[in-house]
């Protein structure tokens, strides 16, 4: 909307700081190229922020962290959506697996017949007929990204230091401790 174009290009004009970032680093919001882009990249940030505060205090409030009265969150396994839909089908049968051992789904030592039909969801394109298939519109811009990896690295630069994330390939890639399908 035109609105929201001359209000983001005032605040980029003044270098004001258009929204309260992740821990006050001065991200670098009004170097990228819209608003929305902005919000995006901030929330995305203080998602990944507020879910590893999250799940930290609960574990140390948690001692029955190995039992049946175990919080669900502090010991729920954590998925990246490239883990989860890997195309290396390997990665894809242990995320599964460990997914549904953790929900008792599936025995932990079941055999890969009792995983197959789980698996073969994964053969179908979900999104195939659905708008969701085609083309999408342009939001963030080529130059967003190095801006974006930019505000990434301060942002989570805090729970990088605890060891909480890794922050890897500049700014591009972030892995919350913990997350299946990733080898330390």
């Amino acid at each position: 909307p035109l609105r929201m174009k001359i209000a983001w290009s005032v605040i980029r004009c003044t270098r004001s700081q258009p929204l309260p970032d992740a821990y006050d680093n001065k991200l670098p919001y009004s170097e990228l190229s819209s608003m929305i882009v902005a919000m995006m990249t901030n929330r995305w940030i203080c998602i990944i922020n507020n879910w590893v505060e999250m799940v930290s205090a609960r574990r140390a409030n948690n001692p029955l962290s190995s039992s049946l009265l175990a919080d669900p969150l502090a010991t729920a396994p954590i998925i990246r959506m490239d883990e989860f839909t890997s195309k290396d089908p390997a990665t894809r049968a242990n995320v599964l697996r460990a997914v549904l051992t953790h929900f008792n789904l599936l025995a932990a030592d079941a055999s890969d017949a009792a995983l197959a039909p789980a698996l073969a969801v994964f053969d179908v394109h979900s999104q195939v007929g659905s708008k969701m298939s085609g083309p999408k519109a342009t939001v963030v811009q080529p130059s967003d990204v190095d801006v974006i990896c930019r505000c990434v690295q301060l942002g989570l630069a805090r729970p990088a230091q605890d060891g909480q994330v890794v922050v890897g390939s500049e700014g591009s890639n972030v892995l919350i401790k913990g997350s299946l399908g990733v080898k330390a």
